[in-house]
C-alpha cells in the first residue's frame, strides 16, 4: 500500500491524475451499455483511441507525448478534438468515460 501511495504522489507531481479502476467505475456509475451506445468507438480515430488508453494511466501531457512519440501540442490538439466526440470537458472526464467504454 505504501508503494502505491508513493507512486500516486510522484504521478501527481508529474501532472498526472491517479485514479484506480474501482474509483473510476464508482465515479462514472452504472450504465456502461448506454454510454457505449451514445459514444460509438467508430467516431474516434485509432490514434485518439491510443491516446485515451494512455490517458487512463493518469499521465500528464508531457509524459503522454513522450510515450506516443508526439509533441505536447499534438496531444493537446487531439484532446481538443476528443472532448466533443465524447461529450466531456476535461481530461479526467474523458479518461473515466473511456474506462467505462472499454470495460
Amino acid at each position: 500500500m505504501t508503494d502505491e501511495c508513493i507512486a500516486a504522489i510522484h504521478l501527481v507531481h508529474a501532472g498526472g491524475i491517479p485514479v484506480s479502476s474501482p474509483a473510476a467505475m464508482a465515479l462514472i456509475g452504472p450504465g456502461a451499455r448506454e454510454i457505449r451506445a451514445a459514444v460509438p468507438n467508430g467516431r474516434l480515430t485509432d490514434q485518439e483511441k491510443r491516446l485515451l488508453d494512455v490517458l487512463t494511466q493518469g499521465l500528464g501531457d508531457k509524459q503522454i507525448a513522450e510515450k506516443m512519440n508526439l509533441s505536447v501540442y499534438t496531444i493537446e490538439s487531439y484532446l481538443k478534438h476528443i472532448y466533443p466526440k465524447l461529450g466531456v470537458h476535461s481530461r479526467t472526464a474523458a479518461a473515466l468515460l473511456w474506462l467505462k467504454i472499454r470495460s
